[in-house]
């Protein structure tokens, strides 16, 4: 495999824009969007909650402490709850046939 250079990257596009249409630059998209909006919900519902109940067990704790703990069980909450769906997109990535015709996003 080629080393990511910029140059490389534009040499990829020109080459999927040729292949197969300008659209094929988002191919994928929508199965991305369909695992980044739930998580980003749980993220934002779990955060605060989770804020809340750490600063009632431990009221003396550094409140930055708590914001990354927080902020760090709301990233997980929300990981194994879409990791169902990142594994579908991967998958569907993977299955994809070399025109892109089996799967539309």
């Amino acid at each position: 495999a080629r080393p990511f250079t910029f140059l490389n990257a534009m040499g990829a596009a020109r080459q999927i824009v040729r292949e197969s249409g300008p659209l094929a630059l988002w191919r994928g998209n929508g199965a991305t969007m369909m695992r980044i909006m739930p998580h980003a919900g749980i993220v934002y519902l779990c955060y605060d909650r989770y804020n809340s109940a750490l600063k009632s067990l431990a009221p003396s704790e550094s409140h930055v402490r708590i914001r990354f703990m927080a902020g760090a069980m709301a990233g997980a909450t929300a990981t194994a709850i879409t990791y169902p769906l990142d594994l579908m997109r991967a998958r569907m990535a993977i299955d994809m046939t070399r025109d892109g015709s089996r799967y539309a996003s």
